[in-house]
């Protein structure tokens, strides 16, 4: 028999690593958010579409470190908010329309946090063909650690259970001209 070989031939992977937090930079956040008064959604403390929380002098080392990554995909770092959950908070399904990656970072829990739930894109079609296929990916809660993921992947938050539990900071990005330049020249490729 030949070889098998498994692969993907679309460039949409997720990604995952840690970065550094310090707990200086925590405690700064959890401050801000704490006395944070313009969140846009009355149930949740979020800076979304007020303050691009990254660019808070606080933060410049922990935005550094996104920004390297960000650069070593040829991503450009874009829109990006801090959100914390307080008990009975949750959100509901949604993408990122517009933005090619988007980020979470995971910044602070409690002891019941859960990770974002990630759904398949091919949504109720995996479940109703066969149940052979993951349908939903929600990753440990891991303070520190930022998930990369493609933007349409719809995803939502479970209700949290305890006050000031979970705290993430989350981002969308744009092609950098290298990216965009190397798409359109490598549409198809050839197995």
């Amino acid at each position: 028999m030949n070889e098998l070989k498994k692969f993907w031939p679309f460039d949409d992977s997720f990604y995952k690593t840690k970065v550094y937090i310090s707990e200086d930079e925590k405690k700064q956040i959890k401050l801000f958010l704490d006395n944070f008064k313009h969140s846009r959604d009355p149930d949740q403390i979020t800076t979304f579409e007020k303050i691009n929380i990254l660019n808070l002098p606080m933060l410049k080392d922990l935005k550094k470190q996104i920004t390297d990554i960000l650069d070593s995909l040829d991503l450009l770092l874009a829109d990006n908010w801090a959100q914390q959950y307080k008990k009975g908070n949750e959100h509901s399904l949604h993408s990122h329309h517009g933005s090619v990656y988007s980020g979470a970072l995971y910044v602070d829990q409690s002891r019941e946090t859960q990770g974002t739930v990630f759904v398949h894109p091919a949504g109720d079609a995996v479940k109703i063909s066969t149940g052979r296929f993951r349908y939903f990916f929600q990753p440990t809660f891991e303070p520190s650690v930022l998930i990369l993921f493609p933007s349409y992947v719809t995803h939502f938050v479970k209700t949290e259970k305890e006050d000031n539990g979970r705290i993430v900071i989350s981002f969308n990005t744009l092609e950098s001209e290298k990216s965009i330049y190397n798409t359109n020249n490598n549409i198809i490729t050839k197995y």
